[in-house]
């Protein structure tokens, strides 16, 4: 079955929080199905952070089925406990009346791409995931529109 877990890693404390089925963004504390917490001056310090993933069999023991067993990892993402917000750095007119944006940004996020002609009725127009520290955007639709504003937005990952 598909769950999402995360943990935060703080200067002497590590909570983890794990949650049934898939969740792009972690769903509401009520739905948490189970969180644990530890705290320590044991807690590794900040800096030169390795991520690693160790899968164990409970108690030394196969699963019950008999069957082989499999673990599908569909997205891994580090998020620091603060991130400059995405500036934007670039934009031009392209052919046909589309624009394109360049944004500096934390990698691997997600980016919520949103736009509005009022200032008041934002629309996503996309969610992308930066590949590296400039994120790239083309809106064509923007032909479309005599003004637009747009802004990116980082949900919590």
């Amino acid at each position: 079955s598909n769950a999402t877990h995360g943990f935060q890693w703080s200067s002497n404390t590590v909570r983890f929080a794990s949650y049934s089925n898939h969740y792009e963004i972690p769903p509401s504390e009520n739905a948490t199905n189970t969180t644990w917490s530890f705290s320590s001056v044991a807690v590794p310090p900040e800096g030169d952070e390795n991520f690693r993933m160790n899968l164990w069999l409970y108690n030394g023991s196969p699963p019950s089925s008999g069957e082989a067993m499999e673990v599908i990892v569909s997205r891994f993402v580090f998020v620091p406990q603060e991130i400059a917000p995405p500036a934007f750095t670039g934009i031009k007119a392209l052919p046909g009346g589309a624009i394109e944006f360049i944004a500096e940004t934390a990698p691997q996020l997600e980016h919520r791409v949103m736009a509005t002609t009022n200032l008041h009725d934002w629309i996503l127009l996309e969610t992308v995931a930066a590949p590296s520290n400039l994120l790239t955007f083309i809106d064509a639709g923007a032909a479309t529109n005599p003004c637009s504003f747009y802004r990116l937005v980082v949900p919590p990952q």
